[in-house]
């Protein structure tokens, strides 16, 4: 069952009415004042609502008092550190490799699945100095890969599916979504460039998920993600 205090919570916080929320969920107000009123145990709107509200849904559902999922997947920096201090050679890096292996994968983008002058626009949006390089009609290399962890929720739910732009290196902080590699371990997190090129500050969108800064030794850039599809509910 929905928490309703929790939500009309959340809605004061956002400054919403119920209608707005209705409208944010695409359903009838009637269907909300039904869920808050009490009038109705039907939990079928609360993945939406917890989406739409930017919390997890055992919160919404009054299962947990920790507004955001425990991460699942990830590991601690101290981790990530010891993987780093052991990285050997010819480390498999998931979807690191696949993104230059697969030309069956960038065949079904650009001809089965999406325009590539949609693909081409998209990423001008987000690294523009491909084309201004390349010319208006490049396509830059791409790959599709499911979100597999929490670590990015809300902004990014765990499957949930992304186009990366592999071709994209500049790092300037106005859009902020990148899928690295960081000692081996393959992970799409928000990078922010620290003063005087010292390299990095990764960090997620769940405040569970650890934030930690690197040098750009240790920061394998795979490419920009500029674009999130997700299964409607």
């Amino acid at each position: 069952m929905i928490d309703r205090e929790r939500v009309l919570g959340l809605l004061d916080e956002h400054g919403w009415t119920q209608a707005t929320l209705a409208r944010a969920c695409d359903v009838t107000p009637s269907a909300i004042q039904q869920i808050l009123s009490g009038k109705t145990k039907n939990t079928r709107l609360a993945p939406t609502i917890a989406r739409v509200l930017g919390v997890s849904q055992d919160y919404i559902t009054g299962h947990s008092p920790d507004r955001y999922s425990a991460v699942s997947g990830d590991i601690s920096p101290d981790e990530l550190a010891n993987i780093l201090k052991n990285k050997l050679f010819g480390y498999d890096r998931g979807f690191t490799k696949r993104i230059y292996d697969d030309s069956d994968l960038n065949d079904a983008l650009f001809n089965k699945v999406y325009d590539p002058y949609w693909i081409r626009r998209q990423v001008a949006r987000v690294s523009p100095e491909l084309f201004i390089e390349n010319g208006p009609d490049y396509t830059p290399p791409l790959m599709s890969e499911a979100i597999g962890t929490d670590a990015m929720s809300p902004t990014l739910i765990k499957g949930d599916h992304v186009l990366i732009s592999a071709a994209s290196r500049t790092v300037d902080g106005d859009h902020g979504i990148w899928a690295i590699s960081y000692g081996g371990l393959p992970m799409i997190r928000r990078l922010m460039p620290l003063p005087h090129d010292r390299g990095y500050r990764v960090s997620a969108d769940n405040p569970a998920a650890p934030t930690f800064e690197a040098p750009k030794a240790d920061i394998e850039l795979i490419g920009i993600v500029f674009w999130i599809g997700r299964m409607l509910s």
